[in-house]
């Protein structure tokens, strides 16, 4: 296992803060920040519960037409040689945490 961490050189803009949350769970960085107090007691588990994802993207235009404003990030993972499943995740937050992370269906 690579027990290697990344740390943030400069803070995410607020309005991004959900992806750099998903990107810090990828770099195993300190995600836990991004939460709010009863989701950081969980912190633990979000790495299995988001699975074995590679990249974090942004959703596209018609993502956002179809459910409007929401916070949510495109995670991408591998399902064989070049072929790729992106799944779209959501985080509602509040003051600035991430309160509830779910899966968009």
């Amino acid at each position: 296992l690579n027990d290697s961490r990344a740390e943030e050189s400069r803070p995410p803009d607020p309005a991004a803060l959900h992806f750099a949350f998903f990107e810090s769970v990828l770099t195993r960085a300190d995600y836990a920040k991004y939460l709010g107090e009863e989701l950081k007691g969980k912190a633990a588990l979000l790495p299995e519960f988001l699975g074995n994802f590679t990249a974090v993207t942004l959703p596209p235009a018609k993502f956002y037409a179809e459910r409007g404003d929401i916070r949510a990030a495109g995670l991408v993972y591998p399902k064989g040689k070049n072929l790729f499943e992106v799944k779209y995740f959501a985080a509602d937050m509040r003051a600035g945490l991430i309160e509830n992370i779910y899966e968009i269906e």
